[in-house]
């Protein structure tokens, strides 16, 4: 499984509380997940623990849908306020045998990511 989370400004109030969410379950995870704003970085969880990273503030979806097909999990999550933009049809295609969890902000937006997400949760953190 591969996580991906959505640093995007968007999502800085909820940022500590997902942090600590991903961290409080390392030992479960591999050694790095995925941050994603409109490029895909990979991230040690050891450098996630210390909480500094860059954004570069906007939101695309579309780098995380290419990472995904380059690399070719079976599996992924995705945490994110849902307002990523429309996903196009070929990315669509490429990912129908994929297992794609969204998990949302309390507020998020489940329609662009509708197409392509095999189900949906909702983070119940706290926005500061």
């Amino acid at each position: 499984v591969q996580i991906y989370i959505d640093v995007s400004g968007s999502m800085i109030g909820y940022r500590d509380d997902i942090l600590r969410g991903v961290l409080s379950c390392q030992h479960e995870i591999e050694s790095e997940v995925f941050l994603f704003s409109t490029t895909v970085v990979p991230i040690r969880l050891s450098d996630l623990s210390k909480g500094v990273f860059d954004s570069t503030g906007g939101t695309d979806l579309g780098c995380v849908l290419q990472h995904l097909q380059n690399t070719g999990p079976t599996a992924a999550v995705i945490l994110t306020d849902g307002y990523v933009g429309s996903i196009p049809a070929s990315a669509k295609a490429a990912l129908i045998d994929r297992s794609i969890q969204v998990v949302l902000t309390p507020s998020g937006y489940q329609e662009d990511l509708r197409d392509i997400a095999n189900g949906f949760h909702y983070f119940y953190g706290g926005k500061k």
